[in-house]
């Protein structure tokens, strides 16, 4: 449990805590940005992380508030288990990748990757708004269930699950649904370069 403020300048922390959780209650990274935090068990975040190269949790990640790496390795927020919103939650990278499993909770998720790309290999569900901000891809495997979804990146989203956001701004970029879109889903698109493919039928 860390109770008071982390900083490191680029130090490395790794710490295996076993099944239990790995508390943040102060900011990480404020003064002095910290090097890579790899965590084996879990995480209970409830506060800030604004400056770390990279941070991979192999457990269950409770979600309290936003993270920047700054790293340049591929991946740099690495989400290994389930992971829990618990406020408005923004993962964001220096043009590296997300990658996450099942997210689940009532708040917003902003995901900024720049050039770098995000992938969820599991259920996203219950969450307010999903915002894609920015990424090269943006690859969603399983349920995407947020009360909105919003793709404002010019990159590539695809959609390889079921989408069963009842809105969906998709503002830039090439989107494709290849899995089931539920009737309720509304679709807005705007832009005058944004695609959508729909590669499978909706679901009446």
């Amino acid at each position: 449990t860390f109770t008071g403020a982390v900083n490191g300048t680029g130090i490395d922390l790794n710490i295996n805590s076993g099944t239990a959780a790995t508390l943040f209650s102060a900011a990480v990274g404020g003064t002095a940005g910290v090097g890579a935090i790899a965590l084996t068990g879990a995480l209970d975040l409830d506060a800030v992380i604004t400056d770390a190269e990279s941070i991979s949790v192999s457990l269950a990640s409770n979600l309290g508030a936003s993270i920047t790496t700054t790293g340049t390795a591929a991946t740099t927020i690495t989400l290994s288990d389930a992971a829990t919103l618990s406020a408005a939650t923004t993962l964001t990278t220096a043009n590296t990748n997300i990658s996450l499993d099942d997210v689940a909770g009532a708040q917003t998720l902003t995901l900024v990757a720049g050039t770098g790309n995000i992938t969820t290999n599991a259920a996203m569900t219950q969450v307010t708004t999903m915002t894609v901000t920015s990424a090269t891809t943006a690859s969603f495997a399983a349920v995407t269930n947020a009360t909105e979804t919003q793709l404002d990146s010019t990159g590539t989203n695809t959609f390889n699950g079921i989408l069963t956001s009842p809105i969906v701004d998709i503002n830039a970029g090439t989107t494709t649904l290849s899995g089931v879109t539920t009737a309720s889903t509304r679709i807005d698109v705007a832009g005058a370069n944004t695609i959508v493919n729909i590669d499978a039928a909706v679901d009446t």
